[in-house]
């Protein structure tokens, strides 16, 4: 399998969603697993199939609502009987900041 669409690196604001999803190239056609590191042990994530040319597959894992806790790193394994390969990514979850108050004296 190859990664034609990989995933990356990205910033959300809390309280956004956010959707991560990957396409893969492979013949027989692989299967996709998003995975989540939380204190150092992989936790499996459900995720969407996304439908791809003939032998072309993709998914995607969606947050509708990020928050602190979801900040952190992702990976996905696509395997076939050729092979596996792995790709993985950081979320970071930012709090939007106040505009500034700004003064108008007349």
């Amino acid at each position: 399998p190859k990664f034609t669409l990989p995933l990356e690196n990205t910033t959300v604001l809390t309280g956004s969603p956010f959707n991560m999803s990957v396409r893969v190239f492979g013949n027989p056609q692989p299967t996709i697993q998003f995975y989540r590191v939380i204190q150092g042990s992989s936790m499996k994530l459900p995720s969407d199939a996304l439908p791809g040319l003939t032998d072309e597959v993709g998914a995607s894992y969606s947050i509708e609502t990020a928050s602190q806790a979801d900040a952190g790193e992702y990976y996905v394994i696509a395997k076939n009987t050729y092979g596996v390969e792995t790709n993985k990514a950081f979320l970071k979850v930012v709090r939007a900041t106040e505009p500034a108050q700004v003064s108008i004296l007349v």
